[in-house]
């Protein structure tokens, strides 16, 4: 995550903040506020800034930004540059670094727009989700590229895992997938396995796994499972 040390400001006035943040519940109840508002104001414009360091070998993997939430029609500058944005404030997006920033100082600036129209109910205000900055190898699993289905037959499972992989080129990889489950703390291993294959962008490759005396989620036991990826490259780079 990358939430902490952001500046914010509106209404002429500048402090520091931590996300998430939403600037509406600090503001006063007001009774002549609309209901649907939660009677607390919301709306306005805001920028939020942040300093970004990198260095030459930074600039090797692909750098994103991945927003979780922003009320709303938000805008990301770098370095003054426009870089992308969403206007709609209840989805996550990402916005593609790598042709912004430099080696040294980059100025991360999100602005926002938040009309009274925004919503049809209190929605809050500005960086109200997560903020990721994320760094990948050329040759990896693609933003938001799993896409995990389970079959449940008695007392076993099968698990198929879909990845959509990036890559800028065509590269021999191998893809390791590890299935666990957290038990007393700790990390089990349930079922392993290794795809070779040679990638190019988008292509699709499909892992099926068969997992025996499976634990099922309830309300009662709420066991997961977590499924791990990795991509290796010819050279040792994961």
């Amino acid at each position: 995550m990358w939430n902490e040390d952001w500046t914010f400001t509106k209404d002429g006035v500048t402090r520091g903040v931590d996300l998430p943040h939403d600037w509406g519940v600090e503001q006063p109840f007001l009774q002549e506020n609309p209901g649907e508002t939660g009677k607390l104001a919301w709306w306005g414009k805001a920028t939020y800034t942040k300093l970004l360091k990198l260095t030459a070998k930074d600039l090797q993997k692909d750098l994103r930004l991945e927003v979780d939430g922003a009320f709303s029609n938000a805008v990301v500058y770098v370095n003054g540059q426009e870089a992308g944005g969403w206007p709609y404030g209840y989805a996550s997006w990402k916005v593609e670094l790598n042709p912004y920033v430099q080696p040294g100082n980059n100025i991360i600036e999100i602005t926002l727009d938040n009309k009274p129209e925004s919503s049809r109910w209190y929605p809050g205000g500005g960086l109200y989700r997560n903020v990721w900055l994320t760094a990948t190898e050329k040759t990896a699993v693609a933003h938001w590229g799993s896409y995990v289905t389970t079959q449940v037959i008695g007392t076993a499972a099968r698990v198929t895992q879909r990845l959509q992989l990036k890559s800028d080129g065509l590269q021999t990889v191998s893809i390791v997938t590890r299935i666990l489950y957290k038990e007393g703390g700790r990390e089990v291993l349930v079922a392993e396995t290794r795809t070779e294959d040679s990638v190019y962008d988008g292509k699709e490759i499909v892992q099926t796994f068969d997992l025996p005396d499976v634990r099922l989620w309830s309300p009662e036991k709420p066991q997961m499972y977590v499924a791990r990826t990795v991509v290796e490259g010819a050279d040792g780079t994961r």
